[in-house]
């Protein structure tokens, strides 16, 4: 069996019913690249579309939209497929050299032309942590959110800490607040462009929120009953709140 993938952007490719194309599409433009692997037996073509369109009977949906509606493994195929695609279209050229560098055989790899460096796809590690206090839950909305959305705080892991540290400074530079009883509680890869969120949750400890503005749009402290719109199921950031709630909820009754 052979599975099409379809990327326009995070946008991928459906049939109407939902399904993906198992056949090849011709499209008016030229794709722009392909990489094929072979996953359970399924071999999996993706590809990158230029700006377009969809064919008949087909729809674009974007990972965001269709996630409460797969299973992980699908989201974690989908999600390395496109953050491959991200990867090839980004590394073209060598960054020791500046030379042009090519696919590395059967390896995931890509090799200067020149130098014979080899560069792997690059993952960029992220915490996202679920405060708590008492009987309520922190919650944030981001300016990027086109939606009045709030989520948890999360934030890309500097060079030289460690996950704890990152837990720690991103709070306090986001809300103010300071936190302990770091727990990690589990990973998912994020193909926006090539994170792996690394989940915790963390107890308040001091301060009074204060707002950095150029990201954090407005949050508070909420309980599991008033909790405003928040992350679809399937997001880590979902599962981190609905489990610190329902933990929540126990420790009330």
């Amino acid at each position: 069996m052979t599975l099409y993938l379809y990327f326009h952007g995070d946008a991928l490719l459906h049939t109407l019913t939902g399904e993906l194309p198992t056949a090849p599409i011709a499209f008016d433009e030229p794709i722009d690249e392909i990489e094929s692997e072979v996953v359970d037996s399924v071999r999996i073509l993706t590809a990158r579309v230029p700006k377009q369109p969809p064919p008949p009977d087909h729809e674009w949906r974007s990972l965001r939209r269709v996630l409460p509606d797969l299973q992980p493994e699908q989201f974690y195929r989908y999600s390395r497929a496109l953050q491959l695609l991200e990867w090839h279209h980004t590394y073209r050229f060598c960054s020791r050299c500046g030379s042009p560098a090519l696919r590395h055989g059967t390896e995931l790899a890509i090799a200067c032309t020149v130098c014979d460096q080899l560069h792997y796809p690059r993952v960029n590690p992220c915490v996202i942590v679920a405060i708590y206090r008492e009987n309520q839950l922190l919650l944030a909305r981001a300016h990027r959110f086109q939606i009045p959305m709030f989520s948890l705080i999360a934030g890309y892991v500097e060079v030289g800490e460690t996950l704890e540290q990152a837990v720690k400074r991103e709070v306090l530079e986001e809300v103010g607040l300071t936190v302990d009883n770091i727990q990690y509680v589990r990973s998912q890869p994020w193909p926006y462009p090539t994170n792996l969120m690394l989940g915790f949750t963390a107890r308040y400890v001091s301060g009074d929120i204060v707002l950095e503005e150029e990201e954090i749009a407005e949050a508070a402290f909420y309980s599991p009953a008033a909790l405003p719109l928040i992350p679809p199921i399937g997001s880590i950031a979902r599962s981190l709140i609905d489990e610190v709630c329902a933990q929540l909820r126990s420790e009330s009754e």
